[in-house]
């Protein structure tokens, strides 16, 4: 079982953005260039994934079905961070957890409850996905207008309020069909 040790980190974003890996620079882009970086970047990893359990042949198409919910792996409090090359480290985002789960063109957002109504306008960018079925975990996250990640902002994001910056980050591709 692995353990994760998050941090957090400052970014300046847009009001809407989608991030591919929370590390990079968020930059505004068009649709086009964001869909086309993301999808690159979920098939690099989809391919790693695919040879790391021997599926090196299926070539981008996955052999089970596309999941209905997958319980998030959650990060645990520790007193110090674990070392060595079995351990993945990732930064704190204090946002909320959500898988975007895409079906042929319907997109459905999923903590343990369907909250793709709360987020309209990110699932309606992941429904422009290039892609027939994918569940992809992620995380919803308010900023401030300076940039830094604030609970508060996701959950007045969460409650309706539209004036917030909120930024929609992809950690891992579950599922890839098509």
């Amino acid at each position: 079982m692995k353990r994760m040790q998050r941090e957090s980190t400052t970014a300046a974003v847009p009001s809407v953005t989608l991030g591919a890996r929370p590390q990079s620079s968020v930059v505004e882009k068009g649709a086009r260039a964001l869909e086309s970086e993301f999808r690159s970047s979920l098939e690099s990893r989809h391919a790693a994934c695919r040879q790391a359990f021997g599926l090196a042949g299926s070539r981008g198409r996955s052999r089970r079905a596309l999941p209905q919910f997958v319980p998030p792996q959650l990060s645990q409090l520790v007193d110090k961070s674990p070392s060595g090359p079995q351990w993945v480290h990732e930064i704190k985002l204090d946002g909320y957890r959500v898988a975007a789960r895409i079906d042929h063109g319907r997109v459905q957002l999923l903590t343990d409850l369907d909250w793709t109504a709360k987020y309209p306008s990110a699932a309606a960018a992941l429904a422009n996905l290039n892609v027939k079925t994918a569940y992809i975990d992620s995380e919803f996250c308010g900023v401030d207008g300076a940039g830094l990640p604030s609970f508060a902002q996701t959950q007045a994001a969460t409650d309706g309020e539209r004036r917030v910056h909120l930024v929609y980050y992809a950690f891992d591709l579950l599922h890839l069909g098509g």
